[in-house]
């Protein structure tokens, strides 16, 4: 079946708010961390389970929301998953210790990460091949101001109602959010005729069998790595090397974030005019420019801030542009299972990311070099994984739209 049958455009702005809320919801209790250490008497190592926990319940659901979304519909399971979150945002307020509260992070998370997921997969049926990366890196864009505002709502509301106010503020969005979702969203798969049996593990093994999945998945991993190592590690070189605070490092964050949305808004447009594989291209030149620029400035010793954050801007910036096409690209492939695929994606890339960013602070020494050469070389193996698997099997470019694929024949 040609992906040319789809008709109209994607709810684009309703599955943008549906993502946005896994990254909101992960950011939005971060200025409450110190407040609920106090109340539980946890010292600041043990309050960041609240994001690693968060994490895991992301890495782990995704996958298994893809599979039963390609096998129930994706109305059922976004449907199911939001309330699960709404019902866990609710349990957080009545946490009487900090191993509930990390539990019920966790629940948050499972129920959330169908937003992402989801969200994917009916771009991925109403769009058809030719279209997704577009309005994938509109959704990208809007998921990118997510991190920028979460932190600013949640100081506010724990200094005017407390940190259990960030999480009556998750179920209330949750709630509406569910509401929306309800009355507005389509069963997609119902019309593509996609539905199809077989166990999660034979969906994923179907998915897994192609090198095109892998190379736009583990380019997505690597080169999101660098960014979460960036992030972990920045706010301690910039307070000892620039004598840069929590709240000054706040507003340098911000600013990276908007030049990650603005990057995705231009490989949205790229995109449409001039289509997806020259996104990825300008991408990958970015990021690799921007690493080696970096890898640079740490190897002659610069301690000049502002170089290093014009050669960090165009990094945030390429990454706009290079998320939105791997993120399409792993579901092309196989039209039938786009939510197994773009939840193994999400994933295997975010356990790259993970492991990434653990060894990125061990080899960090508070020196410029042990913080710049790790994130610069994370982003030429990024590249260079990605063009090792660059061709598929009859050598055509992983980059283009891939034939009438079986899937869609």
């Amino acid at each position: 079946m040609s992906d040319s049958h789809y008709p109209g455009r994607p709810p684009v702005i309703m599955l943008t708010v549906a993502s946005g809320m896994s990254p909101l919801a992960m950011a939005l209790c971060i200025p409450a961390l110190p407040v609920i250490g106090g109340e539980f008497a946890a010292s600041p190592a043990d309050t960041q389970y609240l994001v690693s926990g968060f994490l895991v319940g992301l890495g782990l659901s995704q996958p298994l929301l893809g599979a039963c979304a390609d096998h129930a519909g994706r109305r059922p399971v976004i449907l199911t998953a939001f309330a699960i979150f709404a019902l866990a945002s609710l349990a957080c307020i009545f946490a009487w210790n900090l191993a509930s509260l990390v539990g019920f992070r966790f629940l948050q998370a499972t129920g959330v990460a169908a937003g992402t997921v989801v969200a994917r997969a009916v771009i991925r049926d109403l769009a058809g091949a030719d279209h997704t990366t577009r309005y994938i890196a509109y959704l990208a864009a809007g998921m990118g101001l997510a991190p920028m505002v979460a932190p600013l709502i949640g100081g506010m509301l724990v200094e005017q109602s407390g940190w259990r106010s960030t999480f009556t503020a998750a179920a209330v969005a949750a709630v509406l959010i569910w509401l929306w979702l309800f009355r507005s969203l389509p069963e997609t798969v119902a019309r593509s005729g996609q539905r199809r049996g077989g166990s999660p593990l034979a969906k994923f093994a179907r998915v897994a069998e192609s090198r095109r999945f892998w190379s736009y998945t583990l380019l997505m991993g690597f080169s999101n790595s660098a960014y979460f190592m960036f992030s972990a590690l920045a706010p301690a070189f910039f307070r000892d090397h620039f004598g840069i605070g929590a709240g000054g490092f706040g507003l340098y964050a911000g600013m990276l974030s908007l030049a990650y949305v603005s990057g995705a808004w231009l490989g949205a447009v790229v995109t449409r005019s001039q289509g997806p594989g020259r996104c990825l291209r300008l991408g990958l030149l970015g990021s690799g420019l921007g690493a080696a620029l970096v890898l640079g400035w740490t190897v002659a010793g610069s301690q000049d801030l502002w170089t290093l954050t014009a050669f960090v801007v165009l990094m945030y910036g390429s990454a706009g542009l290079v998320n939105p096409p791997a993120m399409a690209g792993a579901m092309l492939e196989h039209a039938d299972l786009a939510a197994s695929a773009s939840g193994l994606s999400s994933s295997v890339a975010l356990c790259v990311s993970a492991l990434a960013t653990v060894i990125g602070g061990y080899l960090y020494a508070g020196t410029a070099a042990s913080f710049g050469a790790p994130i610069a070389v994370t982003l030429f193996i990024a590249i260079g994984v990605y063009t090792l698997l660059a061709t598929g099997p009859a050598g055509t470019p992983v980059g283009a739209r891939p034939e009438s694929s079986k899937a869609d024949a």
